[in-house]
């Protein structure tokens, strides 16, 4: 289901991390000694958080109706899939020649865990796939498999389950608290990362949002935004000032999260729609193709710009590689996303077995 400000959200995260990428590039490969890393890496903290509170209630919402095929527990995990995984392999490969034609080859294992989401400690320390983007789709494709099973139950029953597991998966990460290294206690903490408490208020929200039913406030989507926009612009604001501010992050997140999770709207064919809340839906809907393309922009621009000895400029940089990360977003998902889509959609029907039980 499409939910207009929901979709601004969606736009707003991708963004997020788009800029704290730009500025980590305009500082590494054009030397600009203006920017604050932790500032930039607060943005995008706050952006992954978003995508995945968005994501928790979206499948809370999506799936009240068990009797929908989507709703089904092995088709939903399929759609799912069939959302995330072509994209992202044609990425990751993508990204893997890259690496290739410059000397840098990733491993066949490498590429194997990358493609499979499993995660592992690379080269350099990080727990990245080759394409580093696919961190957070890891957790992504943990919660939509964890959330399939729980689509086995009945609908309350199966999300306050996966609230408790996954609680209590985080609490267990605290708890052992694992040394640094990469051994199986470092790939316990990346499973119990407390990040997958996003994903826990966003399906306690969209729980929420179903159980008041039409006992929900009226607001416009202008008025959703602003009072939604305004958590986000107050933390960005905040993480200037204080450096405390970055551990409000989640804060903002479910803020904005609950103004939009918790309106009623009219959907965007309901009445007149301006230009503006088409072309802010239309890029929440291509933000998925964002996240994934922006970096491939950004890498060539910030060459470019350092080439040219521009160590300033700052503003101009986040501007233009701005403009260019949407145009190339929107082309991929008119022309390639949506399409793929389409068709892997007809050609690959989803798996009907493993049945829900109603309610």
């Amino acid at each position: 289901m499409k939910i207009d400000s929901l979709q601004l959200l969606r736009a707003v995260a991708a963004l997020l991390v788009g800029l704290n990428h730009a500025l980590f590039t305009i500082k590494r490969k054009a030397g600009v000694d203006t920017v604050d890393m932790a500032q930039a890496e607060a943005l995008g903290k706050l952006g992954v958080e978003l995508f995945f509170m968005i994501s928790g209630y979206i499948m809370v919402i999506s799936t009240r109706d068990r009797s929908a095929p989507g709703a089904q527990p092995l088709a939903f995990f399929w759609r799912r899939c069939i959302r995330v995984v072509p994209l992202y392999w044609l990425a990751t490969l993508i990204y893997a020649l890259k690496l290739a034609l410059s000397g840098e080859a990733p491993s066949l294992a490498a590429m194997f865990k990358s493609l499979l989401f499993i995660p592992y400690e690379n080269a350099k320390g990080y727990w990245h796939p080759v394409y580093g983007l696919g961190w957070t789709l890891n957790y992504e494709m943990l919660f939509y498999a964890l959330f399939a099973l729980a689509l086995t139950q009945k609908l309350g029953r199966g999300v306050a389950g996966l609230l408790l597991l996954m609680g209590a998966a985080v609490g267990a990460g605290l708890w052992l608290n694992p040394a640094p290294g990469s051994g199986p206690e470092q790939l316990l903490a990346f499973w119990c990362a407390p990040i997958l408490l996003c994903f826990c208020a966003g399906m306690a929200l969209g729980w929420w949002r179903l159980a008041l039913g039409q006992r929900v406030w009226r607001l416009s989507f202008r008025i959703q935004a602003a009072l939604a926009l305004s958590f986000i612009l107050a933390y960005c604001i905040g993480i200037q000032w204080w450096q405390g501010a970055q551990l409000f992050s989640p804060l903002a997140a479910l803020g904005a999260m609950f103004v939009c999770g918790l309106a009623a709207e009219p959907s965007i064919g309901a009445g007149r729609v301006s230009s503006l809340r088409r072309g802010i839906v239309l890029l929440g809907g291509a933000s998925y193709s964002l996240y994934l393309t922006h970096s491939f922009v950004l890498g060539p621009a910030g060459r470019a710009w350092g080439l040219a000895g521009w160590h300033g400029g700052t503003s101009a940089f986040l501007a233009l590689t701005l403009v260019l990360t949407v145009l190339l977003a929107l082309a991929v998902y008119r022309w390639l996303e949506q399409p793929l889509q389409a068709f892997l959609l007809r050609r690959l029907p989803a798996p009907a077995a493993l049945a829900a039980k109603p309610g």
